[in-house]
This record gives structure tokens, C-alpha cells and sequence, in this order.
């Protein structure tokens, strides 16, 4: 009888021509016909990729002639698969998402599950039981938490926020999801406006105002926040423009907000410090960004605090020391708060 080549009958071989079959399968169904395999296909070639892995390394070393060799390339090879399974459970755990058939408004999807600081669900056409839309039709946001809003196939919860291709249809996956993220940003914003008590508020009609909102503390400092609304508090937005939407001031500083534009900060600086002076920061844009006001003459000056609205005009006390004696004087503004001179 004929004696059959080793490759012939060599399981690494199928193990290979299977998965380059497979990667190139799917490499048409993404780029010709805007497909995806269905999970299950996914889990079940991940299996037998696996398997035919190791099975065919083991019968590959079988075929060593030296059986001390043979022995010790088995044990070497056992060892690396022991020390790399960790990684590889803990790629097929978050690799692993709950997959659902559904129907909503009389369209027949797929809605997969994605949870683990947070839960969303995204919905693809539902082909059949091999394959399934590449772009998502429909994202729905559970908010924090892992869970399957999903189970038996039914919604068990309601979203806090959603959207369908139909307002989306023209971006990618991920524009998608930058979409989402700033969704789920605006409601941390409206939780955080609505939710904590205000350093200060200013309402300028019954439907625009204004909170100051202090968010963290720290080395004698507070960052704080600023909102605005415009629907009278049903929806609140950042409106500071640095990096991390906040400004560090010193403790105990004061608000004031004359016009919707136009407002200040008094920083007191550091609390027990005599070289540390006050000072006064104003923004004229509503809050997106803040710079110091300039006191205009040679003398020092010790602000007493926030400025204060006389006589229709922005009024202004500081201190000054000639010698011994302390005078008490008023500064005024021609600009909106940005430079004061002394009122004559």
C-alpha cells in the first residue's frame, strides 16, 4: 500500500488552510457585501482553530525521531499554553458578546449586547443564521452597569438614550459612537447640574441661567464648573472652554454675574498666606473663559472683593496702605470689568 505524505495528513495543515479560509471569507463579506458572521461562527472556529492548534503542534513533535527531544518540546510547548491562557480567557470573555434576534417596528435585527463599565445595545440587520449587517441600524444607552437588557429576547429595560441609522446614515461605526459617548457626556453634565447644590446661581430670565458648581478639591484649591440653561433648568451645558471644562481657584471664592456675559471671581488666594493677593477674574463671553483683571496704577492694591453694580455702572473696593494708614479706595470699569481706574 501507498504510503500517504505527512502533509497530507497533517491537522496543523487543515488548521491553517481552515483559518486563512475563514479570514478571507471574511475580508469579502465586510468589503463586497457589507456583512458580518454571526457570533456563533465566531465561537465555533475560535474552538476548533484552537484545538486543531494544539493538536497538530503535538502531532508535529510526535513525528520527532529523538524521544528525548519529542518529550521536551511537548513539555516546553504545554507550558507556554499554560502561562498564555489567561490572556487568552480573558480575550474570549470580552470578545464574547450576548447576541439577540429581535423585532423592532417590524424590522427584523440582530441586537448585541456590550457591557462592562457601562451598557449599550447595537442592532444590525438580520440576514440569517450565518450572517448578519456590518453597520449598525440602531444604538440604544442602558447607562452604567453590565447587564443584558436584552435577556429572552425582550427589552426588559429602557434606554436612556437612542438613535437609528435614519439620524446617523451617513457616518461610520465610529462616528456613531463619538455620538453616543457625547450623548452619555450631556447626561453626566445634566446629573451633575441638577443633582449637586450650586456655589452659586444666577437665573436672568424664567428660562436662561446660570450655577457655579464646585466638582473637586484639592492642595487649598476647588475646581469648579459652570452651566447654563436656556429651558428654564430641563437641560444644562458646560460652557467653559479649558481642557478639562473646569477652573482651580482657591477656597472660599465668590461668584458674581452681572450680565448673562459678564461676570466675575473673586480668588481670596491662599488661606494663611500674607504674600498670597486676592485677585479678580472676569469673563465677558458667558463663562467660556476666564482672565485677570487689571487694577490700573502704581500703588498695590488689596481687592475686598466681588464688584458690585452703583448707580447702573461696576463698582469695585480694594484697600491700599500708605504707611501705617489703610484707605479704602473705588475703582470703576469702562470696559466690562477688564481694567479698573479709580473712580473720581
Amino acid at each position: 500500500m501507498k504510503k500517504v505524505s505527512f502533509w497530507k495528513k497533517s491537522i496543523l495543515l487543515y488548521t491553517i488552510l481552515y483559518t486563512s479560509l475563514f479570514l478571507i471569507g471574511k475580508v469579502i463579506l465586510n468589503e463586497w457585501f457589507a456583512l458580518e458572521y454571526r457570533q456563533w461562527i465566531y465561537l465555533v472556529s475560535g474552538i476548533l482553530i484552537g484545538l486543531g492548534f494544539i493538536v497538530g503542534m503535538v502531532q508535529l513533535f510526535l513525528k520527532i525521531p529523538k524521544k528525548w527531544l519529542k518529550i521536551t518540546c511537548i513539555v516546553i510547548f504545554f507550558i507556554l499554553l499554560v502561562g498564555i491562557s489567561p490572556y487568552l480567557l480573558l480575550i474570549a470573555v470580552f470578545g464574547i458578546v450576548p447576541e439577540h434576534e429581535v423585532e423592532i417596528e417590524g424590522d427584523k435585527l440582530v441586537g448585541r449586547v456590550y457591557g462592562f463599565l457601562d451598557t449599550r445595545v447595537e442592532y444590525y440587520q438580520d440576514v440569517n443564521f450565518l450572517v448578519r449587517g456590518l453597520d449598525s441600524k440602531r444604538v440604544e444607552y442602558y447607562g452604567n452597569g453590565s447587564f443584558d437588557p436584552l435577556a429572552d429576547g425582550e427589552h426588559h429595560y429602557k434606554p436612556i438614550e437612542s438613535y437609528s441609522d435614519d439620524d446617523t446614515k451617513d457616518k461610520t461605526v465610529e462616528e456613531r459612537q463619538e455620538i453616543l459617548e457625547e450623548k452619555k457626556e450631556e447626561e453626566q453634565v445634566n446629573q451633575t447640574a441638577k443633582e449637586k447644590e450650586p456655589a452659586y446661581e444666577k437665573w436672568f430670565t424664567d428660562q436662561i441661567g446660570l450655577r457655579v458648581m464646585i466638582v473637586d478639591y484639592a492642595m487649598g484649591k476647588e475646581a469648579i464648573q459652570i452651566f447654563k440653561t436656556t429651558n428654564a433648568g430641563e437641560t444644562w451645558n458646560l460652557t467653559l472652554e479649558t481642557e478639562n471644562k473646569a477652573l482651580w481657584v482657591h477656597y472660599d471664592s465668590e461668584f458674581f454675574f452681572w450680565t448673562e456675559q459678564v461676570g466675575f471671581i473673586f480668588d481670596p488666594g491662599r488661606s494663611g498666606n500674607p504674600d498670597s493677593l486676592a485677585s479678580l477674574l472676569v469673563t465677558t463671553d458667558g463663562g467660556k473663559n476666564f482672565q485677570e483683571a487689571q487694577i490700573l496704577g502704581e500703588e498695590t492694591v488689596f481687592l475686598k472683593g466681588l464688584p458690585y453694580e452703583k448707580d447702573g455702572k461696576l463698582m469695585l473696593d480694594a484697600e491700599q496702605r500708605k504707611g501705617q494708614e489703610e484707605v479704602i479706595v473705588t475703582y470703576q470699569t469702562k470696559d466690562q470689568g477688564i481694567t479698573w481706574e479709580i473712580n473720581k
